[in-house]
């Protein structure tokens, strides 16, 4: 498991966030749907769009509006400074939650 991963378990636990809920903390608080932050939680594991778009039961045109609308809220362009952005934003949670032992 990755230090990422852990460490957004870490967050999920703390705020209580079912894991169907599948959202980050930090980009619901920042103003992005629910179902842009599905995906962004998706890119971060790894998970390419289309894999998402037939994980998540949806199209590939939702999958795109759902990623825009990430860029537009994020004020990002690309996929890697999407991700980017959120790593960032876990990384500023970091303090608040320990190292696991």
């Amino acid at each position: 498991m990755s230090c990422w991963s852990r460490l957004f378990r870490q967050a999920m636990t703390y705020f209580r966030i079912p894991r169907a809920a599948s959202c980050l903390p930090s980009m619901t608080l920042s103003g992005i749907p629910l179902g842009a932050a599905k995906l962004v939680r998706a890119m971060l594991e790894g998970v390419d769009l289309k894999d998402y778009s037939d994980r998540a039961g949806i199209s590939m045109n939702t999958v795109r509006f759902h990623l825009k609308t990430a860029f537009a809220r994020t004020e990002t362009r690309s996929q890697a400074a999407l991700v980017r952005n959120a790593l960032s934003a876990l990384s500023d949670l970091g303090p608040y939650f320990p190292a696991e032992e």
